[in-house]
Formats: C-alpha cells, sequence, structure tokens
C-alpha cells in the first residue's frame, strides 16, 4: 500500500477512536530489515493527532526464534511481550484517566 495511503486511513481510524471519547495509542515498529519507509508514518501521526506512541513494541522480537511462529511473525510468547510492553506504557494513562472520572478500573 502507498505510504500517502497507509497514513490517511492510521489517521482516520485514530480520528475515529478520538471522536468517540477513546484514548489512542499507536504501536511503532520497524518492519524493514535495513529499511521502513512506512516506520516514521505511525510516530508522525501519534504527534499530529495527540495519540500516545509506543515505539519499538517488535525490538528483538522477530530476531529471536524462541518468539516467533514463522520467519515473519511472532509466537505466543512474541505476542505477549508485546502486549506487557504495550500494558507498561498505557496503564499509568489509565490510571489517569480513572483518577479524573472516579471510576475505578486499574
Amino acid at each position: 500500500m502507498p505510504r500517502a495511503e497507509t497514513r490517511k486511513n492510521l489517521a482516520e481510524v485514530v480520528r475515529r477512536i478520538q471522536a468517540h471519547g477513546g484514548m489512542v495509542a499507536i504501536a511503532g515498529m520497524r518492519l524493514g530489515i535495513l529499511t521502513d519507509e512506512f516506520s516514521p508514518i505511525y510516530e508522525e501521526t501519534a504527534k499530529e493527532l495527540g495519540a500516545y506512541y509506543i515505539p519499538q513494541v517488535m525490538q528483538g522480537i522477530l530476531t529471536d526464534p524462541k518468539l516467533k511462529s514463522d520467519p515473519i511473525h511472532p509466537n505466543g510468547a512474541g505476542y505477549r511481550l508485546m502486549a506487557q510492553r504495550i500494558a507498561e506504557k498505557i496503564r499509568p494513562l489509565l490510571r489517569e484517566a480513572d483518577r479524573l472520572t472516579g471510576r475505578r478500573g486499574f
């Protein structure tokens, strides 16, 4: 998919979620082996639209055979590590949101 279309589609997803009051976290990941022309789109879109950016959630996963199900996809342990990294970053934001709204969740 062309970069411009990827950027447009990601921005649309972010805007729709925000329009319904949701917090958006964008997980950054480097997808190319040597270069990755798409990687900057995620961070730039987060900055532009006020979403929370979490850099490099897949770091070390695709280079570790114990964390992959095939040459290009994480396995359960790889996805678990990604989820832990994301949770670690957004948990304080969720706690603050709960504090501000008086809810009790995290």
